[in-house]
């Protein structure tokens, strides 16, 4: 195993105190034991006092365990904030639009939407009624619903909300 995997291993060790409790999450209690030993080995220094009944840190585990258990957070919170920049799109959509931006520009790019996106649940609806923008904006905040009409320039109080650009296929 590799020096990460030994050092998790030690940080589990230490919070499960002992290496039965630490296996239970892992693996075999000789596999944890083996990898603690060559950490150990690796360091030139004994982590921890064993003894039949007690695990203890000895000086040298102490310091290392509260240094290494920061380290492997940080990496922890680093892996956990890359992978939310992976934009997933997936769950449900609901969009209202007019007929012909419906069926001139959405309805044709569908197919290839929802195959680059098979998470995502589209409930488009088809309509050339007014609407109030305002309130749709409104009515999408209090419901999740996300609304897109188009409306004449010159109405009052209109609203365009992109809340993440989006790239048509």
């Amino acid at each position: 195993m590799d020096e990460l995997g030994r050092i998790k291993t030690f940080i589990s060790v230490v919070k499960a105190g002992s290496f039965s409790a630490a296996a239970r999450h892992q693996s075999s209690v000789s596999s944890v034991v083996r990898q603690v030993n060559s950490l150990e080995e690796e360091l030139g220094v004994r982590l921890l006092n064993r003894s039949t009944r007690s695990l203890s840190l000895t000086d040298a585990g102490r310091l290392f365990y509260d240094r290494v258990t920061v380290i492997s957070d940080e990496l922890a919170t680093a892996a956990s904030e890359v992978r939310s920049l992976k934009e997933e799109v997936r769950g449900p959509l609901k969009v209202t639009l007019r007929v012909t931006a419906g069926t001139t520009i959405v309805v044709p790019n569908l197919p290839k939407l929802l195959s680059r996106y098979p998470d995502l649940s589209l409930d488009i609806m088809l309509t050339d009624e007014r609407r109030d923008i305002v309130g749709l904006v409104a009515h999408r905040h209090d419901h999740g619903h996300h609304d897109i009409a188009h409306s004449e320039p010159s109405e009052r109080n209109m609203v365009t909300e992109i809340s993440r650009p989006c790239e048509w296929l």
